[in-house]
């Protein structure tokens, strides 16, 4: 790996985000952890860098029912192995319970080598996971991929008169306004001369980000050279167990552009140097105090400059 001062510049509808909720946490998550996890790092880039890589149970419960039906996708079409839902909820307990061992038994070794082990953010802050929150956890794993396997878009992935592509790379990137712009694509076939572009969420309400889907039409269409009239988009809801579907616009594409524009804007007003991305001193990222700020992963930052 090529060992820089600053990190590249990239873009992502996330990052967006995170800029739009709090400047401050912006500059721990994108800049003051940079190289933090290297050994001769400094010991704040370090910090910064451990409370990066936290995660709440909720998120990685997400990340893991995304990594069990991707692995599902890749079986079938390159094994014809037919999984049931008993198998995905076996495979995703056992990473949930490998992240739990680290969190406790392997807390030290995840201090020293955060990017090699799994931290919940519940256990660093409050030191257990709630029962509650665990059992529940456990419940929602059997319904999420119950709902998977009676999704049209699960039927239509299992269906010889479809071709699936793209299962293999779910991190896109593609060029824009000469920055490399990330998306993460969950699943894509084609049917017919369509493109269907399936996202996959166990979010508790049905309230889409229509930009964020809308971006990822974006990708497909930049990655599959295809008019934006023949791509759709669907969010599959697993815990509910229902779907919307999306069919976008030029219109809307250029709506997209002109987002991404204003917002790479936006971020190059927190680079001293561009051209190394840089960033201005951290007293420039301001702090956006909300009731979001208990939950942040950088609070204890932002307590101990106070």
């Amino acid at each position: 790996m090529n060992i820089t001062p600053f990190p590249a510049f990239t873009w992502s509808h996330a990052r967006q985000q995170l800029l739009t909720e709090c400047p401050r946490k912006y500059a721990y998550h994108y800049y003051l952890s940079h190289n933090g996890w290297l050994s001769d790092s400094n010991s704040f880039q370090k910090q910064c860098y451990r409370l990066k890589k936290l995660v709440d149970l909720p998120a990685f419960f997400g990340q893991v029912v995304h990594e069990v039906v991707h692995d599902a996708i890749k079986e079938l079409v390159q094994h014809n192995t037919v999984p049931d839902v008993e198998m995905l909820s076996h495979r995703a307990r056992l990473k949930l319970r490998q992240a739990f061992l680290d969190s406790t038994t392997h807390a030290e070794s995840w201090f020293h080598k955060p990017n090699r082990y799994t931290m919940f953010w519940e256990i660093y802050h409050d030191g257990y996971l709630r029962e509650q929150a665990s059992k529940r956890i456990n419940e929602r794993l059997t319904l999420c991929f119950r709902h998977l396997f009676s999704s049209a878009s699960w039927k239509d992935v299992m269906s010889s008169h479809v071709k699936n592509i793209g299962y293999d790379n779910p991190f896109r990137s593609i060029r824009v306004f000469n920055t490399k712009v990330y998306a993460l694509v969950d699943h894509i076939y084609k049917k017919g001369d369509r493109y269907v572009l399936v996202d996959w969420t166990t979010a508790h309400n049905q309230s889409d980000d229509v930009r964020q889907l809308s971006l990822l039409a974006y990708h497909v269409m930049k990655s599959y050279h295809v008019p934006i009239d023949r791509i759709v988009v669907r969010r599959e809801y697993l815990l509910k167990g229902s779907a919307h579907t999306y069919h976008f616009t030029v219109a809307d594409i250029r709506s997209v552009e002109q987002y991404i524009d204003e917002s790479i804007n936006r971020m190059s007003e927190y680079q001293k140097c561009p051209e190394k991305n840089e960033p201005v001193e951290i007293e420039k990222f301001s702090r956006n105090t909300s009731s979001l700020c208990d939950r942040c992963h950088y609070k204890e930052l932002c307590e101990a400059s106070t």
